[in-house]
């Protein structure tokens, strides 16, 4: 009987020490193969935001980098772009309707392969027609890989395949003068009440002109004698033409007055002699000083609208009688 347990309990112990080399292979492998498929490649300059002189032929270098160990082959595409949301998303399977710079494009050797670790210069080239209209254009030169079968786990039920691009952004002549009618802040959304220092503001910014701009956007928060508390620093956001976009940013007030107890956000955009600010309703900040003069007022105003009754009271707790 004895025996019998002791063997019992040595194929147990031989069954786990298999299983747990099993695991660590098959962690290994795993591993290894997951790091094939998901090369990592960059990119420089991300982006070009330039001016284009219609009629003319401009050379440019882009820098693609595998940063893997392994070797990738890579095929190079142009490609439309345009504002997926108001967060400066961007989608690549659509075009702003006027706005496209695709077919000013000419790439020589569209196919490359991409060592472990190299990084090689491509070179593209512009040629904006002569009769473009003024205005910005658009597109995305776009390094998508072509990993072979080989590349992937069989039984992985996702393949990454990397893809990266730079970015186009031209523009054809000087935008004009700008006004409220082409660059505007749409919506400013802020807290009414809030009991944190910190306050989170969103502005929506919109522009409708046929040039991408570049305003710059700065929030301060002032309270109720007029008095800068915070100062968010001036930020640069792009905007597409006919779009809109959203910028978010914190405003922290240190100090702890009752004068910040009631505070206003102001937002001013900037674009070269362009300047046009939106002051916010009130918001009612609920910090201790603000609750403890409220309660105070309270108190003194209940003394002062039941002063006799508050009178009458005191003089029994004093003398014991009417």
């Amino acid at each position: 009987m004895a025996r019998r347990l002791h063997t019992k309990e040595t194929a147990f112990f031989l069954f786990f020490i298999f299983s747990l080399i099993l695991s660590i292979f098959y962690f290994l492998f795993s591993n290894t193969a997951l790091a094939q498929v998901s090369p990592t490649l960059s990119v420089s300059p991300a982006k070009y935001d330039m001016a284009v002189i219609p009629g003319s032929v401009e050379q440019k270098i882009i820098k693609i980098t595998n940063q893997s160990d392994v070797a990738v082959p890579m095929t190079m595409k142009v490609l439309d772009f345009a504002p997926r949301d108001k967060d400066g998303g961007i989608s690549f399977d659509q075009s702003i309707p006027g706005h496209s710079a695709v077919s000013w494009f000419t790439v020589k050797k569209p196919e490359l392969l991409l060592g472990p670790h190299e990084t090689r210069e491509v070179d593209v080239s512009l040629a904006p027609p002569e009769n473009v209209a003024p205005g910005s254009y658009f597109a995305v030169v776009m390094f998508e890989s072509g990993l072979p079968e080989h590349y992937f786990d069989p039984a992985a039920q996702t393949r990454i395949v990397p893809w990266i691009g730079v970015l186009f952004l031209l523009k054809n002549g000087d935008p004009p003068q700008i006004s409220n009618a082409e660059l505007s802040i749409k919506n400013l959304t802020i807290p009414r009440l809030t009991f944190k220092r910190t306050i989170p503001v969103t502005v929506e910014l919109q522009n409708t002109s046929a040039f991408h701009l570049a305003p710059e956007t700065q929030l301060e928060l002032k309270n109720l004698r007029g008095q800068t508390v915070a100062v968010l620093t001036p930020q640069n956001t792009t905007i597409l033409p006919g779009s809109s976009r959203v910028f978010r940013g914190e405003l922290t007030t240190a100090r702890l007055a009752a004068a910040n107890s009631v505070l206003s956000v102001g937002v001013n955009i900037k674009l070269g002699s362009f300047e046009h600010s939106v002051t916010s309703k009130p918001l009612f900040m609920l910090t201790s000083i603000f609750i403890i003069l409220v309660v105070t007022l309270g108190i003194i105003g209940f003394f002062i609208y039941h002063r006799e009754r508050v009178r009458r009271a005191w003089h029994i707790l004093i003398h014991g009688r009417f």
